[in-house]
Parts: structure tokens; C-alpha cells; sequence
């Protein structure tokens, strides 16, 4: 059996939920020794942190990138109104001198 302490930080959210969802199915099954039920459950808390940052990553990735494409659409708005603001008077013709 996996240490329950095994190295998580390199898997991915796939390979952690995958993992976590053995883990489920063994708990499940209940033949298992206490020790090895204990070392199990721990092992899926791990995993459901690892799962949990993961999500947590994607969502400020969104986040930020949402916040960009804000930036950047409030910057073509006004760039748009400042090449259509109407030139001379009131109606846009030129004003009579």
C-alpha cells in the first residue's frame, strides 16, 4: 500500500481525484485492517487538499484572467468613445464663427 504521506504536489487535479476515488472505493469495501483503513483515510484527506488547491489555482487563474479582459475591454470602450466624441458643435457640425 502508498505511504499516506506520499508526495502529492506533482499530480495533477485528474490523477488526485482518480486516486481519491480508490481510495473511496477501498474504504467502502471495509476488509481492511484498522491500520490500513487509518493510513487510507488519511491518504484521501491528502488527496482532498490536493484536489482542493488545485481548484483554488484554476479559480485565481479565472479570476485574474477575467480581471484582464476587463481591463482590457474598459480600454477599447474608451478608446472608442474618445475617437467617436463629436467634433464642433452641439450636433456635431462646426460651429459658425
Amino acid at each position: 500500500m502508498t505511504s499516506p504521506t506520499a508526495s502529492l504536489d506533482g499530480l495533477d487535479f485528474e490523477e488526485a481525484y482518480r486516486s481519491l476515488q480508490e481510495v473511496v472505493e477501498q474504504l467502502e469495501k471495509g476488509n481492511l485492517p484498522l491500520q490500513d483503513s487509518l493510513a487510507l483515510f488519511e491518504r484521501g484527506m491528502l488527496l482532498v487538499r490536493r484536489c482542493a488547491a488545485v481548484l483554488d489555482q484554476a479559480e485565481m487563474k479565472i479570476v485574474s484572467l477575467s480581471q484582464e479582459l476587463d481591463a482590457d475591454l474598459g480600454q477599447v470602450l474608451r478608446n472608442r468613445e474618445s475617437n467617436s466624441a463629436p467634433r464642433g458643435g452641439l450636433w456635431g457640425d462646426e460651429e459658425a464663427s
